[in-house]
């Protein structure tokens, strides 16, 4: 996302992304391990480009957890099942 971001990709073309990669993990005949940040148990950023990078991550990050098996958050190295 941040990548994107820093293209210059526009909100929808980074969520089309985010879709395209949803799909693509979700038919895939192999394992995969996606690793992100977690950008939703903070504050709200004081600044727009902050706040911009914290929603596109946080709905790329619902649409890969949807298509997920398992959902893993870690929390000071321990694993916590989110789903």
């Amino acid at each position: 996302v941040s990548n994107l971001i820093g293209i210059g990709a526009q909100d929808e073309a980074i969520l089309a992304s985010a879709d395209r990669l949803a799909r693509a993990l979700a038919r895939s005949s192999f394992s995969s391990i996606v690793v992100t940040d977690e950008v939703g148990a903070g504050i709200v950023p004081d600044n727009p480009t902050a706040r911009r990078f914290r929603d596109l991550l946080g709905w790329t990050n619902q649409k890969i957890a949807a298509v997920a098996n398992e959902v893993i958050l870690m929390v000071s190295g321990y694993p916590m099942r989110a789903k």
